[in-house]
């Protein structure tokens, strides 16, 4: 009786095995379009790095801050500052390639959490 139920587990952890599936997914994450419960947004610039590469990419960053942050609630202020850009800038065969570094902080602020957010 025992050899047999030896047997029956063995085979039933085997299809287990076989049949598994990953239960932690890998997170996509996509930029172009993220949204907040808020009612304003507000972007501020704390960096103190200087040059044209530096404004331009303020530039990028308040055009994708402008169109892509999307807010749709009823309370609260989010609140997004970039602390530090850093660019290095490589020179290749025929051209050059950028390295952009952000350090970008979203804080929101007067959102009160309820059960409902939590599911």
């Amino acid at each position: 009786m025992v050899k047999n139920l030896t047997i029956l587990f063995f085979i039933c952890f085997i299809g287990c095995e076989i049949n598994s599936e990953q239960l932690i997914k890998n997170e996509r994450v996509n930029f172009e379009n993220i949204k907040f419960n808020a009612v304003s947004k507000d972007l501020n610039f704390n960096n103190s790095e200087v040059g044209d590469e530096v404004d331009y990419t303020k530039k990028l960053i308040s055009n994708w801050f402008n169109n892509n942050i999307k807010i749709d609630g009823i309370e609260g202020n989010l609140n997004v500052s970039v602390d530090s850009i850093k660019i290095v800038k490589k020179r290749k065969n025929e051209y050059y390639r950028f390295e952009i570094n952000l350090n970008i902080k979203f804080l929101l602020v007067g959102y009160k959490l309820t059960s409902m957010d939590l599911t």
